[in-house]
């Protein structure tokens, strides 16, 4: 999974179609799908914006209504992956990253 904000989350959009992830979420941001293209492959990406940013809104829809074409998103507005059963975890534990506290 990979999460990014503003020019994190335009850099999350690249990345995103380079690696395998099994979700990303762009916040405060469009991402770079102009300039790329979305495959197949590509994991379900939902967009958050801020309520007052209407550019932003609307452009956030338009890449929604973009990646539902691509089979990423049901019929319902939902993404077809559930990012919450990756092996987060343990994929951390793996480097030492995660505190025990968290375990």
């Amino acid at each position: 999974m990979a999460m990014g904000a503003s020019s994190g989350g335009h850099f999350c959009s690249v990345l995103a179609a380079n690696m395998r992830f099994c979700s990303i979420t762009l916040m405060i941001a469009q991402g770079m799908f102009d300039q790329m293209d979305v495959s197949k492959d590509y994991p379900p990406t939902p967009f958050v914006h801020m309520p007052k940013d209407r550019l932003d809104q609307a452009i956030s829809v338009k890449l929604f209504e973009l990646l539902h074409e691509k089979g990423f998103i049901d019929e319902n507005g939902y993404m077809r992956s559930d990012g919450r059963a990756t092996c987060w975890k343990e994929a951390i534990r793996e480097k030492a990253f995660l505190p025990d506290k968290y375990e």
